[in-house]
C-alpha cells in the first residue's frame, strides 16, 4: 500500500453487488470485508463522498469521486503507516530469553 490511500471504508454486506459492475475495480476483498481505499473521505451529509485513485483507458492515472449513501458504510479507517492492514492474523512477537 502507498501513502496515497489515507483510508479504508469498509462497506456493509451485499454493498458491491448493489453498486454493480460500473465500482466493481474499485471495490477490494479480503477477509475483513468488501471496501474502497481512499485518499480523501467526506462523510458530511447524507452521502459520502469519496476520492479514488484509477487508470484511464491509456493507463494514466485520474481522480474518481464517488458518492454512496452512509447506510452502506459499515466504517472508515484512517490508514497511518504504509505497513500491512487488515485483520489478519499475526504471529506472536519474538519473546527474547533473558540471562539470569
Amino acid at each position: 500500500m502507498t501513502d496515497a490511500y489515507r483510508y479504508a471504508v469498509y462497506l456493509v454486506d451485499q454493498v458491491a453487488e448493489v453498486l454493480g459492475p460500473v465500482v466493481q475495480p474499485f471495490i477490494k476483498s479480503d477477509a475483513s470485508g468488501d471496501h474502497f481505499l481512499a485518499t480523501e473521505v467526506d462523510t458530511g451529509g447524507a452521502f459520502c463522498e469519496l476520492t479514488l485513485v484509477g487508470q484511464d483507458a491509456e493507463g494514466k492515472t485520474m481522480t474518481i469521486e464517488l458518492m454512496i449513501p452512509m447506510g452502506m458504510i459499515r466504517m472508515v479507517i484512517s490508514i497511518v503507516s504504509d505497513g500491512k492492514f487488515g485483520f489478519d492474523v499475526r504471529p506472536p512477537a519474538a519473546v527474547v530469553p533473558q540471562k539470569p
